[in-house]
């Protein structure tokens, strides 16, 4: 017996990320290449001097099984884009985080072949791995890996990760505020 997931509702954004109004399913907005925002989190723990990755769940439409950043998802309708990152981190992870500890670090613009404004967050929080609750719809497992792990498999185009094309600007970013 398969289970009926939600109907996620996206608001649509014009060509410079305001919004518009109007709410369309994530399906609706997919298909006729609307406008909307994701978002996505990096989590660096100072302790181990690594960051968060998880594997997608089998299950996923978009890219299953390969590693990608810490968390990720689409902002809903009505929702901030922060809200959106804090949410998603609980509901992916288990990990509460909060507005005063993450910083954007990066927006990326949509092109042609993705109608989607990318923000990107990065926060500094120590997590045992043992504490981490998958969301296993979503999610199959994390590991803890370097920032120079992350750039041999970016270089190397590794199959089993999603090679992002911001990746390098973010890398560059997130390798100032760590040091």
């Amino acid at each position: 017996m398969s289970q009926k997931k939600d109907i996620e509702y996206l608001d649509v954004l014009d060509e410079f990320g305001n919004i518009t109004g109007i709410v369309k399913s994530r399906e609706e907005a997919k298909r006729d290449k609307d406008y909307y925002r994701i978002v996505f989190l990096w989590m660096y723990n100072p302790k181990l001097k690594k960051i968060l990755i998880q594997r997608r769940s089998m299950n996923k439409e978009t890219a299953p099984n390969r590693w990608d950043l810490t968390v990720g998802g689409h902002v809903q309708a009505r929702e901030s884009s922060i809200d959106a990152i804090i949410r998603e981190t609980k509901e992916e992870i288990g990990i509460d985080i909060s507005d005063d500890c993450i910083t954007k670090v990066l927006e990326v613009k949509p092109n042609e072949k993705k109608p989607k404004f990318t923000d990107i967050y990065f926060v500094i929080k120590e997590v045992d791995i043992d504490d981490i609750k998958l969301q296993l719809e979503e999610v199959s497992e994390v590991k803890y890996v370097s920032l120079d792990e992350l750039v041999e498999i970016y270089r190397n185009d590794n199959p089993d990760f999603i090679n992002h094309s911001f990746f390098p600007e973010l890398i560059d970013i997130v390798s100032k505020l760590i040091k």
